[in-house]
């Protein structure tokens, strides 16, 4: 198990990089990513943590040549794990935010910062 795992991902033309809170392999063979969130679970999980998380299972996929297992939530004030979905829907979801994320960088836009994941063009894009 190790936690605050820093990452490079090469995916669609960018060059990634991310911190996860916590990857684990278990001796069954299982991995598995957590993400831990403050506060309380919604209803639905944003979009934006869907795609945080789909390019953890990329980056996962990257560095270990699978997808994980399982990919979830942990709400540290609530005391609540929370799945976020399917694995595949996830990687669909934050490859197509890759797309429009190199777009966005192609049209002269500046990406957001954000404190877990930062983009660039990729040398080999």
């Amino acid at each position: 198990m190790r936690t605050e795992v820093g990452f490079l991902l090469r995916e669609g033309g960018l060059l990634i990089s991310g911190r996860m809170d916590l990857l684990a392999q278990h001796a069954d063979g299982r991995l598995e990513i957590a993400d831990y969130k403050s506060g309380s679970p919604g209803e639905d999980v944003r979009e934006e943590i869907r795609v945080q998380v789909g390019l953890y299972a990329l980056a996962a996929r990257q560095a270990l040549g699978r997808l994980p297992d399982r990919v979830a939530l942990y709400y540290l004030d609530a005391g609540v794990w929370v799945e976020v979905g399917d694995l595949a829907e996830l990687v669909v979801e934050a490859q197509a935010a890759v797309t429009a994320a190199r777009e966005r960088l192609r049209a002269g836009e500046r990406p957001s910062p954000d404190p877990c994941l930062q983009a660039s063009p990729s040398a080999n894009a």
